[in-house]
């Protein structure tokens, strides 16, 4: 454990203006945590979450009887170097405690020694599906990515749903519209965005979205557009509360005009909305 401590001479010198103190957790992998590593990589895949637990031992020295890191797996199960150490049950009552994608470090309340315990809640990265291939598209894909989304982009034509066009994207279907939903997994880690080509898509995608359990909802369109398609699908049956919770207009107001600037302001809506699910 290296510890940085920033006073007020240490500033001046290096022209900072910020003090602090900044400790870095330095530890050797082997081959006693390839159970932990394995454990993370499926449950990213399978979309699951689990909790990361590290002992940060108090003299910073790695090691010794009360030394662990382990992997509680989705079902619960505690694996990785010094698992029978571990206190499962306190573990257990954190993770539920700590919101997905945090990180805490707490007091090791069973350590003779003061032992701290670094937290980490493993899950897959929120996944956003655009729904529309067309510029206003090619600008939000590579911007969500940068801010690590998973990014699928789903557009009717071949020409526009290339994965040439969108390099940055994790994946590009080719498929109509409603077809889409049968073949993706839209959940309470899901996020959408609405930017087709016309009105009656917009519409298609949001009747579609309403009826998923996704964290975000967004879709262009004036005030007209959205007055017209929100009366439309409440004639149909949609709840007027889950129309009320879609994001339209789209994105934050920064008086964006430009495809760039109106990405920018939808992908900081984006991060807003994640952000605040994971630390209130």
């Amino acid at each position: 454990m290296l510890a940085f401590r920033l006073n007020s001479a240490e500033m001046a010198e290096s022209g900072l203006i910020c003090g602090g103190n900044v400790e870095i957790l330095v530890e050797p992998l082997d081959a006693g945590c390839l159970p932990v590593v394995r454990g993370i990589v499926e449950t990213q895949r399978s979309k699951g979450q689990a909790l990361l637990a590290t002992t940060v031992p108090a003299d910073g020295t790695p090691g010794g009887p009360e030394a662990f890191k382990v992997l509680l797996t989705p079902d619960g199960q505690a694996v990785g170097s010094g698992a029978e150490a571990a206190p499962v049950d306190a573990l257990r009552a954190e993770w539920k405690k700590l919101p997905p994608a945090a990180t805490r470090v707490i007091a090791r309340e069973d350590s003779e020694k003061g032992a701290r315990l670094l937290l980490e809640s493993v899950a897959a990265p929120a996944t956003l599906v655009v729904f529309g291939a067309g510029h206003l598209s090619g600008e939000i894909v590579p911007l969500a990515k940068r801010v690590h989304f998973h990014v699928t982009v789903v557009d009717d034509r071949p020409v526009f749903a290339d994965p040439e066009r969108f390099p940055e994207a994790d994946e590009v279907l080719v498929c109509e519209f409603e077809e889409a939903f049968d073949r993706l997994t839209i959940d309470d880690n899901s996020f959408v965005v609405i930017v087709t080509r016309g009105h009656l898509h917009d519409r298609l995608c949001l009747e579609k979205s309403l009826q998923t359990g996704a964290a975000y909802i967004g879709m262009v369109g004036s005030r007209a557009k959205i007055k017209t398609t929100y009366e439309a699908l409440e004639a149909q049956g949609a709840s007027r509360e889950r129309l009320q919770q879609v994001h339209s207009p789209i994105g934050l107001f920064i008086h964006a005009r430009l495809p760039e600037e109106i990405a920018v302001s939808i992908v900081a809506e984006l991060i807003e909305v994640r952000n605040s699910r994971l630390f209130g």
